[in-house]
């Protein structure tokens, strides 16, 4: 899948998560014990504000410190609220990472790697909670073949 391939699966999978009904927002995750609908909102909001300090960090920095100054600067969020935080972070995320290169270097889980590897995980992430809120409102959540590959390739990572 292309770079931009993944920016539309990424917008795709996200507004599932911000299409569910507000009064179910407060159900659990059927997959994720603990877990709220309105969790899952509320943690792509922190992951978008940590995927976006990531792709501008110079290659060699940490991405864990990406993630550390997400979650300091990020409130967490429930009901309406967290779907709020989400569409607004990841509008804003989609709006960078269609602004870079995806060949730009930055650092990554395994070691410097580019926007590119970024897009990949993110598009396969959200697909991973878009499963999550599909499940437990009842719709069998379903990849067309080149996503899926995508999937199981990241899923090995």
């Amino acid at each position: 899948m292309s770079p931009s391939q993944h920016l539309a699966w990424i917008r795709e999978n996200v507004d599932v998560v911000l299409a569910v009904p507000p009064d179910r927002l407060e159900e659990n995750v059927v997959d994720c014990p603990g877990w709220r609908l309105d969790s899952i909102a509320n943690h792509l909001a922190i992951h978008a504000r940590a995927y976006e300090e990531c792709v501008r960090m110079p290659v060699g920095g940490n991405w864990a410190e990406g993630f550390a100054l997400a979650y300091a600067a990020e409130s967490a969020s429930e009901g309406r609220a967290a779907v709020e935080r989400c569409r607004l972070r990841n509008d804003e995320l989609l709006a960078i990472l269609g602004d870079m290169d995806p060949s730009a270097p930055c650092p990554f889980f395994d070691g410097d790697a580019d926007v590119a590897a970024w897009q990949w995980h993110i598009a396969v992430e959200t697909w991973v909670h878009r499963a999550d809120v599909e499940h437990t409102l009842g719709v069998t959540p379903d990849l067309d073949p080149e996503a899926g590959i995508d999937a199981l390739d990241w899923s090995r990572y």
